[in-house]
């Protein structure tokens, strides 16, 4: 079976992939910051990335979900 790229992408089934450096621009980190997210992590949550040859990328969604994780954890803390 052959599959075209294209049909994937006006299905919308073909996430948008960020690298590293558009990560730490939108954070205001250093790339090193997120390669660190990807590989070790920040209170035990780690960014979901593939590892591919030319570098990490990132899902959107897996940006939004890292985040997201890490701001329930400090509304949590918070609360008496």
């Amino acid at each position: 079976m052959t599959y075209n790229v294209q049909n994937f992408k006006d299905r919308g089934a073909m996430p948008e992939y960020l690298t590293v450096k558009a990560v730490s621009k939108r954070l205001g980190v250093s790339e090193e910051t997120v390669r660190s997210y990807i590989t070790k992590g920040v209170k035990g949550i780690k960014l979901v990335a593939i590892d591919l040859p030319r570098g990490y990328r990132i899902e959107e969604s897996d940006l939004e979900d890292f985040l997201n994780k890490l701001k329930t954890q400090g509304d949590a803390q918070e609360e008496p």
